[in-house]
């Protein structure tokens, strides 16, 4: 069972997917920016709508693309947290 937004936990992570800007330039996200666009995407259903708000919470910050959200809500959806679960997928992969 998924948590639930408000759910997420705020434990540290090493490795961070980065945010684009116009400039190509990339950004880490911070642990408090990756709950804000889940809890907002759940709210809203839109990665427009999550966009904007980022921009109104995080002024100064470069607002995540739709690819971005994405990866967030899918890491999101598949581990039940935020982090990146850079171990499982380095390496080899396994044989049958």
């Amino acid at each position: 069972m998924l948590e639930t937004a408000s759910q997420i936990s705020l434990g540290e992570s090493t490795t961070l997917p980065s945010l684009g800007d116009s400039t190509g330039e990339m950004e880490q996200a911070g642990v408090q920016e990756r709950i804000k666009i889940v809890k907002v995407y759940f709210t809203t259903k839109s990665g427009v709508q999550t966009q904007q708000q980022f921009r109104r919470d995080f002024p100064g910050r470069n607002a995540p693309t739709r690819l971005t959200i994405k990866r967030f809500l899918d890491n999101f959806r598949e581990t039940g947290g935020i982090q990146d679960n850079i171990e499982g997928r380095n390496g080899r992969p396994r044989s049958v």
